[in-house]
């Protein structure tokens, strides 16, 4: 039977009785989590929660089965921290924006121009129930014909449920705890490529056991909420044009951009920038090198990489592009993000350069762009470093996949992470240095499968 998703903020559920009297009056089936801390009786017909089933992996796939998804925003949608107190919540909203079957209302004063941004544009139905009688009615009226019709709509689109991904698979993923401070400068460089296009180049470095290609989908998914109206980003991967002479880089980069483009003819700066630009969308071009490939000379390759995306740049005025140069070093040990150089030490076995001697040069070259204002700059994020025991108890905190016994054991799991083995007079204490992002995804991993 077809049933709408009712997503909202837990502290709003008293405020949503009027709009679910209204969906059963004209014979919708709504899904909420609780009702009967509304007041519904038992034998009303809502699609439930099944009992012995994991509370998470049932969410997801009632947003996947859903025939729309109604988001009841809220004035605490127009909080700065939103995406740290109510993540679930937005990321329900841009599941339903992605899959075309979302309906947006307010039900309170809140100003839609406050809400995340890719959802301003977004039709809104004023349904509070603060509203005199007459006015509410016709309300909901509105917006029941708008859910049906998203319903119909969705319905017709007749897409297999079955090879949609979860929204939370990655939400109640471990690896997510504390990448705040990088997505936030990859969330500002996408919002400046929407308002002013571009070409914005990113330098991501991350040890092999900070999960980086984990954090690389969650990028992904956060191109989905900035570039809602336009499904995300394209994304492509391109081989670096690893040890050929920097003054070669130029004509040996445009051979591979040409050949993963499969554009006909001779390679041509002007018909890449035209490719890109035709997309229609921002396009995101992903380089990996491991550290042991960084040459005595990568610098000058980098440099010439960002020379060659600022001639591109000059080629079209609505280019949307993030070129990605993403290096990963040997895992490392926990607790090097303690120290000043905020750089893991050592470096890869057989490698040429160490880690620090590549974050310097990157950080050098970044400082040099800024001061000599030149047309493409570098953005360079902080390595990703461990997760130490605030990241963890903050994250228990504010994920929302789990609760009440599930919870409590998720913090009794995180407690024995963090413990320090009773015998291990000389190793590090994970409560002061924290632990490894595979090691706490490790070992949290097993409570999220079904």
């Amino acid at each position: 039977m077809p049933f709408v998703f009712i997503s909202h903020a837990s502290q709003n559920k008293p405020r949503l009785k009027p709009l679910i009297e209204e969906l059963f009056a004209v014979g919708l089936r709504p899904f909420i989590d609780k009702p009967e801390l509304l007041g519904f009786a038992q034998d009303r017909n809502f699609l439930r929660l099944r009992a012995g089933e994991r509370w998470a992996d049932q969410i997801d796939q009632t947003l996947i089965e859903a025939d729309c998804i109604l988001v009841c925003w809220s004035q605490l949608a127009a909080d700065d921290d939103v995406r740290k107190t109510h993540g679930t919540w937005l990321d329900e909203a841009s599941f339903g924006l992605k899959l075309k079957k979302l309906v947006c209302c307010t039900i309170d004063d809140v100003d839609p121009q406050k809400l995340p941004v890719e959802y301003r544009a977004e039709h809104m139905h004023f349904v509070s129930p603060d509203l005199p009688p007459e006015r509410l009615q016709a309300a909901l009226s509105s917006l029941m014909a708008d859910i049906k019709g998203v319903m119909a709509r969705s319905n017709a689109a007749g897409f297999d449920k079955r090879k949609v991904q979860p929204p939370r698979k990655l939400l109640a993923a471990p690896y997510l705890a504390n990448r705040v401070a990088q997505e936030q400068d990859l969330d500002e460089v996408m919002r400046e490529l929407g308002d002013a296009g571009g070409v914005r180049p990113v330098f991501v470095a991350s040890p092999d056991n900070e999960l980086p290609f984990e954090f690389r989908q969650r990028i992904d998914d956060l191109s989905f909420r900035v570039f809602a109206n336009l499904g995300g980003w394209q994304d492509m991967d391109v081989v670096w044009p690893t040890g050929c002479p920097p003054q070669e880089f130029a004509s040996n980069y445009r051979r591979a951009l040409w050949r993963k483009m499969e554009i006909r003819g001779q390679a041509s700066d002007q018909m890449i920038a035209a490719h890109l630009e035709g997309k229609g969308k921002p396009v995101a071009i992903f380089h990996t090198l491991v550290a042991k490939e960084w040459g005595i000379d990568e610098i000058a390759r980098v440099q010439a990489w960002l020379d060659y995306w600022s001639v591109i740049s000059t080629l079209s005025s609505r280019l949307r592009v993030v070129p990605w140069l993403q290096v990963i070093m040997p895992k490392a040990r926990p607790g090097w993000d303690k120290g000043p150089q905020q750089c893991p030490p050592g470096g890869a076995a057989g490698g040429k350069v160490s880690n620090r001697t590549i974050w310097q040069s990157i950080k050098t070259l970044q400082a040099k762009l800024e001061r000599d204002n030149a047309p493409v700059r570098l953005v360079v994020p902080p390595i990703l470093p461990p997760i130490d025991w605030g990241d963890a108890v903050r994250w228990v905190m504010q994920t929302q996949t789990t609760e009440g016994p599930q919870r409590d054991k998720l913090k009794q799991a995180i407690e024995k992470i963090y413990a320090r083995p009773r015998y291990a007079i000389f190793s590090a204490e994970p409560m002061k240095v924290g632990v490894n992002h595979d090691t706490f995804a490790n070992a949290l991993m097993p409570m999220f499968k079904s």
